[in-house]
């Protein structure tokens, strides 16, 4: 079974951590989207999604998502994020957290997917290359390519 689940920006403290925040939910997405066994729904639909409500619940309703994966990044003698992910077809959320020191910033976004990947309890079923050309609407894929079309 093939679950929908949408990656949505993570909190922040001061406007220096914008950036991590950003680039944790991209390279999320990006990640979580090799696996067979979900569905990473767009940046943009999730976008669109917050910006008519703030609530997990209705976002995934909206989104037709299965889950929800969110969280907070803090900054004190290093940088932690708190990642949950919340099982919206289940009513219930998970969490972890990951911290490094700021010399090892580095390697935060690498821990994050790590993380992230415990927390779905997902392995190495890597999507296969091929699977883009078996999808039952081409049309729509390559909309979604173009930018002409979200997925809500």
């Amino acid at each position: 079974m093939t679950t929908r689940i949408a990656v949505i920006p993570f909190e922040y403290e001061t406007e220096q951590l914008l950036f991590l925040s950003q680039s944790i939910q991209e390279l999320l997405i990006r990640e979580l989207g090799r696996f067979q066994k979900h569905t990473v729904i767009s940046k943009q639909s999730t976008q669109l999604a917050m910006e008519q409500s703030r609530d997990v619940g209705d976002i995934g309703k909206q989104l037709d998502a299965t889950g929800i994966i969110q969280g907070r990044i803090t900054e004190k003698e290093g940088v932690t994020v708190h990642i949950q992910n919340h099982r919206i077809d289940l009513g219930e959320m998970e969490h972890t957290e990951v911290s490094v020191a700021k010399e090892n910033i580095f390697s935060l976004g690498e821990r994050c997917v790590d993380a992230t990947l415990g927390l779905l309890q997902l392995k190495d079923e890597r999507r296969d290359p091929s699977a883009v050309s078996s999808l039952t609407r081409p049309k729509y894929y390559q909309k979604f390519l173009l930018g002409n079309y979200h997925f809500n």
